[in-house]
C-alpha cells in the first residue's frame, strides 16, 4: 500500500500524496513552487488509490514510479523530464548518473540519467532460473542496494542476488 511521500533538496520539499499529485514548497516560505498530477485515473474513490514509490532527488531531477509509469522530473520546474512505460514499487537507485531499478514485472533495468536511454532490462526470473539451472519461478524482491560497486538484490524470501553492474548474476545465497 502506498504512503505519502516527502523529499528534500536544498530549497524545496517534494510532497506526492496518495492521489498522485507531486507538489514542490518552498522550505522558507511555505509557498508552492509548482505541482503535477501523475495520477491519470480519474476514479479518486479510496479503493483506486494511487500506486507509487519513494522520490530520489538526485542533480535537479527527481525519479519516481507512479501507477505505470517511471518519471524524470525536473525539480526546479516540475517539467517531465521524461516518462518511461513501466513502474517500480521499490525506490530507485542512482550511482554515477545511471540509474537501477527493478520493475513490477521484476526487470532489473539499467538507465542513463542524461538521456532516459535503456543501457539493460533483463528478466530477473528468468536470469535466476538460468544462473541456478532451475525452472523460471516468479521472485518478490523486497529492496535494492548498491555497495562496492555491486548491485544488491534483497528478496522476501531472505535470498540475496549479487550482481555486477551490468546486471550479471555474480552470486545467489541466503
Amino acid at each position: 500500500l502506498f504512503k505519502n511521500n516527502l523529499s528534500v533538496d536544498r530549497e524545496s520539499i517534494f510532497y506526492l500524496n496518495t492521489y498522485g499529485s507531486l507538489y514542490s514548497i518552498d522550505q522558507k516560505k511555505f509557498n508552492i513552487n509548482w505541482f503535477i498530477n501523475l495520477n491519470s485515473s480519474i476514479n479518486l474513490n479510496l479503493s483506486n488509490l494511487f500506486s507509487g514509490s519513494n522520490i530520489v532527488n538526485y542533480d535537479d531531477k527527481l525519479l519516481l514510479s507512479a501507477n505505470q509509469f517511471f518519471y524524470t522530473i525536473n525539480s526546479k520546474s516540475g517539467s517531465v523530464i521524461y516518462k518511461k512505460n513501466f513502474s517500480s514499487n521499490i525506490k530507485p537507485l542512482v550511482i554515477n548518473n545511471y540509474v537501477f531499478l527493478v520493475t513490477k514485472d521484476n526487470f532489473l533495468i539499467s538507465m542513463n540519467l542524461t538521456n532516459g536511454e535503456i543501457i539493460y532490462s533483463y528478466n530477473l526470473d528468468k536470469k535466476i532460473s538460468e544462473f541456478g539451472k532451475t525452472n523460471s519461478k516468479k521472485i518478490e524482491v523486497k529492496n535494492i542496494f548498491i555497495a562496492d560497486n555491486k548491485l544488491f538484490i534483497f528478496l522476501k524470501n531472505s535470498h540475496v542476488i549479487k550482481l555486477n553492474l551490468k546486471g550479471e548474476i555474480i552470486e545467489i545465497f541466503k
